[in-house]
């Protein structure tokens, strides 16, 4: 049983190649709370698998501060959780290039201000466009949308990773 399993795993690792990207990111944001905009800066990781020379999947978690909101304002920080999809239109996956992206997942938000604290757990999308370098550094851009109840939150990422 073991040898099988042994083999089994042995396989998929032949099928899909993996490499994994630590990024740094910086998030322009527009809440619903008016007058509520600010900046969030964070880091994520993202696991990505080689479905073919061009496709690679898998999943990003992320962690993000919001900062230089106005006075009064409550905390802001997200944690999200997500699947993200490239698609190489030049180069591949291996020697980098141009791709588009897709994000979607869950995001959960916290806020806290004067002892008062709420979180919550939304649908998170994202749709961007980036360049890897053929020696691992990866610059996108993406735009993503959190739906939360009565309406949705929005930023823009601007990231900077480093695959190995």
């Amino acid at each position: 049983m073991r040898k099988l399993l042994l083999v089994a795993v042995i396989a998929v690792a032949g099928v899909f190649s993996a490499n994994a990207q630590v990024g740094v990111h910086l998030d322009v944001t527009k809440s619903l709370e008016e007058g509520a905009e600010g900046t969030g800066i964070g880091v994520d990781v993202q696991y990505l698998f080689t479905a073919s020379d061009a496709f690679v999947v898998g999943p990003e978690v992320g962690f993000a501060k919001v900062i230089g909101l106005p006075e009064g304002s409550a905390s802001v920080t997200n944690l999200w959780y997500q699947v993200a999809a490239k698609y190489y239109v030049t180069g591949d996956a291996e020697t980098g290039g141009f791709y588009p992206q897709l994000n979607v997942g869950m995001v959960s938000t916290r806020l806290s201000a004067d002892g008062f604290s709420a979180s919550s757990t939304d649908l998170q999308y994202g749709l961007g466009a980036g360049y890897k370098l053929e020696t691992g550094i990866d610059l996108s851009l993406r735009y993503n949308i959190q739906k939360v109840t009565g309406g949705s939150s929005k930023s823009i990422q601007i990231q900077v990773g480093m695959f190995f």
